[in-house]
């Protein structure tokens, strides 16, 4: 085994093992527009663990309090998705059958009564405009997302490209969109707009702790190897449940390259991952299809540049596939630690937790079905995106639930706080899972009371709520003020929920330097960082090819970054140059990160 892969074994994150991101990519067979060669080798990285929830039992929680729904609730928690028991997705896979083309095809609704948008590959990627119509095809059926042949027929809404084509970007980007097709389609129960397929997200399955809240929105997933769903947040704060469909070997099937050409020890090596990444011991039939990258809470501003895509009027974002070692702080413990999931058909059903930064990858073709919801244990996720979303130059999604039902005082006064409060009250704490429950349920009512405008309370009800959260309930007031870790502080709950609410409008400010959100666990931070104390902020000059963000040299102030930020904005337009600066630039080593990377 090299040294830089002997060097994190026995780091964890979260209790998951820590790898080098390319290591783990290199297991996945990746399409052409997304080259492992262009991923920094700076990145780290987790697997999305499968959680040990084999029977059905594991949906009576009295029976399951430390074992399925209780390492569930533990990753969810802290913000880690995972891979539930194939028990919670079985009905889907009965339903649709052992081939997943034939099950969408099927005469009875392979036919749309009015022709749908499919989004073509590079949709909403750096340097494209959200509303650009190149990116948009209208087909007339399921089959028409698979038939490359028949493709012709379908009635296309033709444009213009409109990306940033800087004329030095080495892989800019195509010039014309791929003719590669997502369709999203969410089930209606109008006849005249939706085709009658069976809403196959409906038989998921959910955790039982998540079943007090609102289901959101169900929906069908067709998409092609290489459709890309770029960096992006699940709608209103919601969790999301996702299984792909049982799908036929073909000789269009990419699977991973085989091992037994590798010396025994990179063998062994990269078995452990396949251990990790894969389900075949438990569906030996199944077909990797979707790769999803996801950051951890609180990195959006790492992926996705909100200011600068207001002032270009074109997505600024993380190209992860053409970002080299240099383009990102010579510091590589500054980044966020990446969560892998891969989505095998007829697999485990993958759920993702609320406000998490990701994008996916298509790497077979393939049919998905998901459902989304809203879980009152995770409100103070919901408030997050309200003033995340607020800032955003295009509109976002706010369910109905969120708009009426939390506006309805009737609602939120007369079931909602109850609900809340038989919850608490049913858990003794007792037992890791329960003391979550009770301190989710707190967190939920602290929610209510802190947010006027997203939950519709009399003044007179929320401050009755607020002097219960601050001593007039014990118990309550004791976990409000209980200290967590908060990056490298500790800190009250209160302040907790109170700082990650407090959104900045744009950070970082538009093509100048980002403040770095540094929440990974100290154990896992360089000497040169823990050197520091707590307080010291850690800012990068940043700059935009192709609008993807370029990252200069970390240091402890914004007046420390401008020399070079100016040396970089010079040469922004032209890649080459810019990264060739960077490459040159005087920059402290540390012993350390040299052997773990």
């Amino acid at each position: 085994m090299s040294a830089e892969r002997s060097a994190n074994v026995g780091s964890h994150y979260h209790g998951l093992r820590l790898y080098p991101l390319v290591d783990v990519l290199a297991r996945v067979p990746l399409p052409p527009n997304c080259p492992l060669e262009g991923v920094s080798k700076k990145w780290r990285c987790v697997i999305a663990p499968k959680i040990r929830d084999d029977s059905e039992r594991s949906h009576n929680v009295a029976f399951d309090r430390g074992g399925g729904e209780g390492e569930v609730m533990r990753f969810l928690d802290v913000g880690v998705p995972c891979r539930l028991g194939r028990w919670r997705s079985s009905l889907v896979y009965e339903v649709a059958g052992a081939d997943a083309m034939k099950f969408v095809t099927d005469s009875r609704w392979n036919k749309f009564p009015k022709p749908k948008i499919a989004f073509k590959a590079g949709w909403a990627g750096p340097g494209t405009r959200m509303e650009s119509s190149a990116y948009h095809v209208l087909i007339s059926s399921f089959s028409d997302v698979f038939e490359r042949g028949k493709r012709d027929d379908a009635v296309r809404v033709e444009a213009d490209v409109q990306i940033d084509n800087e004329s030095d970007v080495e892989a800019g980007g195509e010039t014309a969109a791929p003719d590669i097709l997502n369709l999203q389609l969410f089930h209606r129960h109008d006849p005249t707009t939706c085709p009658p397929i069976p809403v196959l997200g409906e038989n998921l399955v959910w955790p039982s702790f998540l079943e007090d809240g609102a289901v959101c929105d169900n929906a069908t997933r067709l998409s092609q190897r290489g459709a890309v769903t770029w960096w992006h947040l699940d709608d209103s704060g919601e969790l999301v449940q996702q299984a792909a469909l049982p799908i036929r070997s073909s000789p269009s099937v990419v699977m991973p390259p085989p091992l037994f050409s590798l010396p025994e020890d990179q063998r062994r090596y990269f078995e452990s991952i396949d251990r990790e990444l894969y389900c075949t011991d438990e569906c030996p039939e199944s077909v990797p299809v979707k790769l999803f990258l996801y950051g951890p809470r609180e990195s959006y501003d790492w992926f996705m540049h909100d200011g600068e895509t207001s002032t270009s009027g074109k997505v600024a974002s993380l190209d992860i596939f053409n970002t080299p070692d240099e383009a990102l702080p010579s510091d590589a413990t500054l980044l966020p630690i990446i969560h892998v999931a891969l989505l095998e058909s007829g697999g485990r059903p993958l759920i993702s937790p609320p406000n998490i930064p990701h994008v996916v990858v298509t790497v077979n073709d393939c049919v998905m079905v998901e459902q989304r919801r809203l879980a009152y244990l995770f409100m103070e996720e919901i408030s997050y995106f309200l003033r995340k979303c607020a800032h955003w130059s295009d509109n976002p999604i706010i369910y109905d639930h969120v708009e009426y039902d939390l506006q309805d005082e009737s609602f939120v006064a007369g079931q909602l706080i109850p609900m809340l409060m038989r919850i608490f009250s049913e858990c003794s704490g007792l037992n890791p899972y329960e003391e979550t429950i009770r301190r989710r349920a707190v967190t939920a009512l602290f929610t209510l009371t802190v947010h006027e405008k997203h939950y519709k309370l009399s003044p007179e009800s929320r401050n009755s709520l607020h002097s219960l959260l601050h001593g007039g309930h014990e118990d309550m007031s004791a976990i409000l003020q209980q200290c967590v870790w908060y990056g490298r502080r500790l800190i009250t709950l209160e302040d907790k929920l109170l700082a990650y609410w407090d959104v900045p409008k744009y950070w970082p400010k538009p093509g100048c330097v980002l403040k770095v959100p540094l929440l990974t666990p100290s154990s896992l931070l360089s000497p040169a960082v823990l050197a520091k104390s707590e307080e010291v902020e850690w800012f990068l000059p940043v700059v935009y090819a192709a609008s993807s963000p370029v990252f200069g040299t970390e240091r402890n102030s914004v007046e420390e970054v401008a020399e070079e930020y100016f040396s970089m904005s010079a040469c922004a337009s032209r890649r080459t140059d810019l990264l060739a600066l960077l490459r040159t630039q005087v920059k402290e080593r540390d012993p350390i990160l040299d052997e773990l990377f």
